[in-house]
């Protein structure tokens, strides 16, 4: 049986030291064993429920609610979660969903960055930005991802191509008219991640999402220290503040989310709501006096909004 030690883990996952303890020691989501030296060693199938923990996480799932599955499971919520299965299954997908999907897969096995700008441009003009971030990316990462834990293409490409879906969805984002809907044009909502929280592709995701939906959005983008968001939200009165947490990551052993959110909180108008997503920290529901979503989705996010602000 192969065995890989840390490093290799680290290479493979594409996870950081700190989250694999984390995830060890909290949620007991893998069980290296340990050489005589005291050296964590893991298994192949640890290291692939590794990858499969990471592509949840990614996708908005805290680790919390997925480190108990089993693998087979871990399996199953990926392929929903990222498969493009909408909400209500009366709307019809977009048909050229598949067909992009499968010329980007080919492009991106044939590392053809070139191409791939050309097929994501093209899905650009095909179909809506909704469709393009609740189906298309997560339905092209999630296989792709696959491809990686099979071995069929290296974490180069996985990377490369994660990249070039963030500069296509940060044009999208400024081609969308920043009321485009008109019918929440008086709704402003204020994106961010919490210090030390780096991963900011969510964040845009559900900005492109809400400014599609018709909201005013503004990026204040990644690793934001709670007193500017307090100021900034004090002078623009947003109508919610959307975070998006890591997973898990040195921050949160260092410095609890909780902590950030009571001192927002406390420094902000009461009647703005909270829209949280990504590895939403534990609280009780009378932790805050405020309006709350917890969100482990875009699709949720999606859900929620046509829930409560209704096309005319």
């Amino acid at each position: 049986m192969q065995v890989f030690n840390l490093k290799s883990v680290l290479r493979l996952t594409g996870l950081n030291p700190d989250t694999i303890r984390a995830w060890e020691k909290r949620y007991v989501a893998v069980k290296p064993s340990r050489t005589s030296t005291g050296r964590r060693m893991y298994t192949e199938q640890e290291v692939n429920r590794l990858k499969l923990l990471a592509e949840l996480t990614s996708n908005g799932h805290s680790i919390g609610s997925v480190a108990k599955l089993t693998d087979e499971q871990l399996l199953s919520l990926l392929a929903t979660v990222q498969s493009g299965t909408p909400f209500n299954k009366s709307k019809q997908l977009n048909p050229q969903i598949p067909i992009i999907t499968e010329d980007l897969i080919r492009a991106v096995e044939n590392f053809d960055l070139s191409l791939v700008e050309v097929h994501l441009a093209r899905a650009n003009y095909t179909m809506s930005p909704r469709d393009l971030m609740l189906h298309l990316i997560p339905q092209l990462m999630y296989k792709v991802g696959n491809k990686v834990i099979e071995g069929s293409f290296g974490i180069a490409q996985e990377h490369a191509l994660t990249e070039l879906i963030k500069r296509h969805v940060r044009r999208i984002y400024d081609q969308l008219e920043p009321v485009d809907g008109v019918f929440q044009k008086d709704k402003i909502l204020l994106f961010a991640t919490p210090e030390n929280h780096l991963h900011e592709f969510g964040i845009w995701m559900s900005a492109v999402l809400c400014r599609f939906q018709g909201f005013k959005t503004i990026i204040l983008g990644p690793n934001l220290p709670a007193d500017s968001l307090i100021t900034t939200a004090k002078q623009i009165k947003p109508h919610a503040i959307v975070l998006g947490f890591s997973p898990v990551s040195q921050a949160e052993l260092k410095n609890k989310p909780i902590n950030y959110l009571r001192e927002i909180h406390l420094g902000i108008d009461p009647s703005i709501l909270f829209w949280l997503g990504g590895g939403i920290p534990k609280f009780g529901s009378t932790d805050f006096s405020r309006e709350i979503w917890k969100f482990d989705s875009l699709e949720e996010l999606d859900k929620k909004i046509e829930s409560k602000y209704p096309k005319p």
